[in-house]
């Protein structure tokens, strides 16, 4: 799949893709306010790794970022960041949540 920001992200490619995967979940965005809650959902309790993939442009509220910090600690998760540009919140979830569990960064910018 390639991805252009000027078009639509063709979700129903990269759900047939991601389904064809073992042990692999895809939590889609719904209108909520914090990623925290998509990390932390039911079905990653149980994984010790967390693909995250985003801009991180959207602000990072301080107390949601220790609270999936002491979560991914308690269930020995490590986060990997995946960020399509080093949005304007980065660093601070970089330093706040992903280093500190133990996780990765990877930077690659899609324009």
């Amino acid at each position: 799949l390639k991805f252009d920001p000027d078009v639509k992200m063709p979700l129903a490619a990269i759900h047939e893709q991601m389904s064809k995967r073992l042990d692999t979940y895809y939590v889609e965005f719904n209108g909520i306010r914090y990623a925290q809650t998509a990390i932390l959902c039911k079905q990653l309790r149980d994984v010790d790794t967390i693909y995250w993939f985003a801009d991180f442009q959207d602000p990072a509220d301080a107390e949601q970022m220790k609270l999936v910090l002491r979560k991914l600690k308690a269930n020995k998760q490590k986060l990997i960041m995946h960020a399509t540009v080093k949005g304007r919140f980065f660093e601070q979830v970089r330093d706040g949540v992903i280093l500190p569990s133990g996780g990765t960064v990877t930077v690659k910018d899609v324009k």
